[in-house]
């Protein structure tokens, strides 16, 4: 029924099947090492890729960027010209769900970021600390 990867992975695979294609799933694991692990899949298997949880460690995005691979991001949008990305709108995200804890009385409201990529992360913290100054609170 799920969140924010599965309604977009379902919508991948649907517009997937409308335009009779297909779709290949790599692990995290199949990328520990792009520059080893990026030939094999260029041999005209993908024509593109669909990236989720691209990790700053990793070193993925630089291999693709240097052999001309078409790839979107998903939930990882950089201030990059080269790259395209689909994401939420985290900021706002992060406001929303901060005022409506608010708007029920609540007044110590906790941010816990979790271990995503830093720019969902950062986004959902400004709103959330956004929200809580509206409200004449000061973030602790």
């Amino acid at each position: 029924r799920g969140g924010f990867f599965s309604l977009v992975f379902n919508e991948i695979l649907e517009a997937a099947h409308e335009k009779r294609q297909d779709i290949t799933i790599l692990s995290g694991r199949s990328w520990v090492d792009a520059q080893t692990s990026l030939p094999q899949y260029r041999d005209g298997r993908c024509d593109g890729y669909i990236v989720f949880f691209q990790f700053a460690e990793s070193d993925l995005i630089p291999a693709f960027l240097d052999a001309a691979v078409p790839f979107v991001l998903v939930n990882d949008c950089r201030d990059d010209a080269r790259l395209s990305c689909v994401d939420v709108d985290n900021r706002a995200s992060g406001f929303a769900a901060t005022k409506y804890l608010l708007e029920l009385g609540h007044r110590r409201i906790a941010h816990l970021p979790g271990n995503l990529p830093e720019s969902p992360v950062v986004g959902r913290q400004t709103g959330y600390t956004d929200a809580l100054r509206d409200a004449g609170i000061t973030p602790d």
